[in-house]
């Protein structure tokens, strides 16, 4: 009897964290995907004024304010890692929102900082995109 319950148990348990996690979703996905490439193409033009990139930066960050909101009322709820990641592109003391700032403040960043920018910016989105690839499919 205790070699059929302990693999029930099991199995149950699995199948109960598996149920509570968001599943894939396709729309998340391509938003993830469609804000990193709007947050490198921005990077990459951060040689040039940051007046001239005013706009798509407020965008930009309207952008993954929205991907956090939605990942916030996925469901089922409990979704505390994707919430964690997004958050972290929207908080000031983070690379995106700082680097942000140090272009705004300096008008442009340096041709030989930009390219470590555009990288780690896209590297922050990896993450979350990947996060969304592991996620169970329906």
């Amino acid at each position: 009897m205790k070699k059929i319950l302990i693999p029930l148990i099991v199995f149950s348990l699995l199948m109960g964290m598996i149920s509570c996690s968001p599943r894939f979703s396709q729309f998340a996905l391509t938003q993830d995907t469609n804000v990193k490439t709007e947050a490198v193409n921005l990077f990459n033009h951060s040689t040039e004024s940051y007046a001239n990139h005013q706009k798509e930066a407020d965008t930009l960050l309207a952008h993954i304010n929205q991907a956090l909101v939605f990942e916030q009322n996925r469901k089922p709820g409990n979704n505390k890692i994707g919430v964690k990641m997004w958050q972290t592109l929207t908080d000031s003391n983070q690379a995106l929102v700082q680097n942000l700032a140090y272009w705004k403040a300096h008008t442009t960043l340096s041709a030989a900082l930009q390219p470590e920018v555009s990288t780690k910016v896209g590297q922050m989105f990896d993450q979350i995109i990947a996060l969304e690839n592991s996620r169970p499919k329906p």
